[in-house]
């Protein structure tokens, strides 16, 4: 799961705003993998890496196609992403979870819309810092400080970038 993680999370990490049909997509494939685990559970295999991949890759066309409601929904799905892997970070039952998916939705979609360089570089960084702080074997204080400093790290990187 680590390697999958850093695929994931490295490029958001560092080039999320300049590549965001691919922020989308990946935001699009973590959408598709918590689907497939929640409404599938008993599935092993391939099968969730497959729905994963079909969710990211329509997200993907959607930012190419129509990027104006790509960005509202890239906002909205990582919002709901990061709120609801929070829930899992400090162990909040799981039946918060839509609650915690559809507030989260809204406030990255709010967020994205007002703010939309910013938004995605926060966004980008945040989602890929508790990407690679999940897959790791350490405890919940010691993922947190290695996410912020991921993030912070992805936020000074993108930063930089952001004029070129």
């Amino acid at each position: 799961m680590l390697l999958l993680n850093l695929i994931i999370a490295l490029p958001l990490l560092f080039w999320g705003r300049r590549l965001f049909w691919l922020f989308i997509g990946a935001v699009g494939f973590l959408l598709g993998l918590m689907i497939s685990n929640s409404f599938f559970p008993n599935v092993t295999g391939w099968t969730p890496i497959v729905i994963a991949l079909v969710v990211g890759l329509l997200g993907a066309l959607l930012a190419v196609m129509l990027q104006r409601t790509a960005v509202w929904v890239a906002g909205f799905l990582a919002g709901a992403y990061l709120l609801s892997s929070s829930l899992k970070l400090f162990s909040i039952p799981s039946q918060y979870n839509i609650i915690a998916f559809i507030v989260g939705g809204i406030i990255g979609a709010i967020i994205v819309v007002v703010m939309f360089d910013w938004a995605l570089i926060i966004l980008s960084c945040l989602t890929g810092g508790i990407l690679i702080a999940q897959a790791l074997p350490f405890n919940l204080a010691i993922n947190l400080i290695i996410a912020a400093a991921l993030f912070f790290l992805g936020l000074l990187i993108q930063f930089r970038n952001k004029n070129d």
